[in-house]
């Protein structure tokens, strides 16, 4: 639009924008997910042969079983489906010991963007289908300046 142009809706076009709801995985935060799965191999595979390729393209959006399965799966791990479960279990534990220790950190466009929305006053979510988003929540507004996520709600 240029700048002398109207500003007032047309009729035909789609209604302006109100709200603001966000996919809190790894979109206003970084996520350790990749470095906890890689460090929970130790035992069953080399985790130097966990890259960051394999983990897009078998791992990176599956509930967690089904990555540790298909991660095992790829790196020729015996008994993968047998083992997934142990996996599984331990990527969880690694990765909340990397949140406990402060490795979460959102990313700074994001909390521009964010930042910028709620200068509009819009109503402002964030949603997941993960088990853990109300503890990313709550890591957002413990690791970041209170501004920053001063209406959120976890």
């Amino acid at each position: 639009m240029i700048a002398s142009e109207s500003t007032k809706a047309r009729p035909d076009s789609p209604p302006a924008l109100t709200a603001g709801i966000f996919d809190v995985d790894g979109v206003p935060l970084g996520s350790p997910h990749e470095r906890a799965w890689r460090e929970a191999l130790q035992g069953f595979a080399d985790p130097e042969h966990f890259t960051s390729a394999m983990y897009q393209a078998r791992v990176a959006g599956k509930p967690r079983l089904s990555g540790a399965l298909a991660a095992l799966e790829a790196l020729g791990v015996p008994d993968a489906g047998r083992q997934a479960v142990v996996y599984a279990e331990r990527k969880q534990k690694r990765r909340e010991e990397l949140i406990d220790a402060g490795t979460v950190a959102a990313f700074p466009d994001a909390l521009r963007f964010v930042q910028a929305v709620l200068a509009l006053n819009w109503p402002l979510a964030v949603a997941s289908s993960s088990r853990n988003a109300c503890t990313r929540g709550q890591q957002a507004a413990r690791h970041s300046p209170p501004s920053q996520f001063r209406n959120l709600s976890v």
